[in-house]
């Protein structure tokens, strides 16, 4: 029944009497499975153990050599530690007015008198017991709604900071094409430039237009992310011309950087449940990165097969790889101002739409580097027909 450790599961009461015998009576009645009684002999011991552990009731003989009992709870009241703690009174025999009174005035909630009547004692003790089980589950209430509120702060905080990293960024991607189509179009108007640099600029005007328009699209898709109403427009997709597509589409920026691009396309995928602009889209965001990412005469191998009831994409590429430490953060907004090669460019967030979208397909993405100098493997298991894709919401 003595304790010196604390259990942090159970309720403590602690009883203080000169002669620790004379507690054994009353430690049997109240000795229950989820209460730790501490027993102790001094009020200097009291006031120790009240220093060390938090109490919900403290039993305290009257009649206390050197330190009377009424002392003792003065000194525990003016503690820090215990001045909340209730404390009942016990004295031998029949109390008087003035000891009742001074048991009051000292800060006591009762006064009981030995022989103890065991199911009265029981029953006062339960109440304080009980009133401080609700304190302590209160305080942990208050405590879990602090950590959410600090929480809810500090995601407030971080989508602030977003936001005002997407402007930036959106600012700076948008200056350099528009400056371009504004200053060739000027020289187109004004006649400064030959004919034969007509074709030229025209190029330069439709390529920086084309580039601000994915810029634009990028940040419609993560808008729609953002708010939840990013929709999919299904149908049963034949990935293999999907991914077939989105490789010739590169093709030519692969051919521009003399990197072998590679394409391993089982023709007996099974078909998709999804929506094909979308899946598209993840195609040709993955590969395109690769053959941006991977230096001249390198390679980006494009793999497409059944495994194991779904269908996987494979991106690989012997590109500048990634270090250990960044890897989990590639698909995360803005990854590119980590240092990521694959989530350069654009508003930065491509990886962030692509991995969306994955899952919106009830889906998954991943990505596997050896380190820097050793390439990157992207890999996306999508199931085949009869799974319906999730919603944005289940995304979110």
């Amino acid at each position: 029944m003595s304790s010196t450790g604390g259990d942090a599961s159970k309720v403590k009461l602690l009883l203080v009497d000169a002669s620790e015998r004379a507690l054994v009576p009353l430690a049997q009645i109240l000795d229950l499975p989820d209460r730790e009684l501490f027993l102790v002999s001094s009020g200097a011991e009291a006031l120790a153990a009240t220093e060390t552990h938090d109490f919900a009731l403290i039993l305290l003989a009257v009649e206390l050599p050197v330190m009377d009992g009424f002392a003792t709870a003065a000194k525990l009241k003016a503690s820090e530690r215990s001045r909340l703690v209730p404390i009942i009174f016990i004295t031998t025999g029949h109390a008087d007015a003035a000891q009742i009174s001074s048991a009051y005035e000292s800060g006591g909630v009762d006064l009981v008198h030995r022989p103890f009547d065991a199911a009265i004692m029981r029953a006062k003790v339960a109440v304080f017991v009980d009133l401080h089980q609700a304190r302590e589950q209160l305080r942990a209430h208050e405590v879990r709604a602090r950590g959410e509120a600090d929480r809810l702060a500090a995601s407030l905080v971080e989508a602030d900071r977003l936001q005002q990293q997407f402007l930036s960024t959106l600012g700076q991607e948008l200056r350099p094409p528009l400056n371009a189509i504004l200053g060739w179009i000027r020289m187109l108007r004004d006649g400064s430039i030959r004919e034969a640099q007509r074709v030229r600029a025209l190029e330069t005007v439709e390529r920086n237009a084309i580039a601000q328009l994915a810029l634009i699209e990028e940040m419609i898709d993560i808008s729609r992310m953002t708010s939840g109403t990013l929709s999919l427009e299904l149908g049963t997709v034949n990935l293999v011309d999907v991914v077939g597509l989105a490789v010739e589409d590169v093709r030519p920026l692969a051919l521009e950087k003399q990197v072998t691009l590679f394409a391993a396309l089982e023709r007996d995928v099974a078909p998709l449940s999804g929506d094909v602009e979308r899946l598209r889209q993840i195609a040709h965001r993955l590969i395109g990165n690769a053959v941006s990412c991977t230096p001249t005469e390198g390679v980006v191998t494009v793999s497409l097969c059944n495994v194991d009831g779904e269908v996987e994409l494979a991106i690989t590429d012997t590109g500048p790889g990634i270090e250990p430490n960044l890897v989990p953060k590639v698909f995360e907004r803005f990854a590119g101002e980590t240092g990521i090669p694959h989530a350069a460019g654009g508003l930065g967030v491509g990886l962030a739409i692509v991995r969306h979208l994955v899952e919106l397909h009830d889906g998954k993405i991943g990505v596997e580097s050896a380190g820097l100098g050793q390439g990157c493997r992207f890999v996306v298991k999508l199931p085949v027909t009869g799974r319906q894709p999730r919603t944005d919401d289940e995304v979110r």
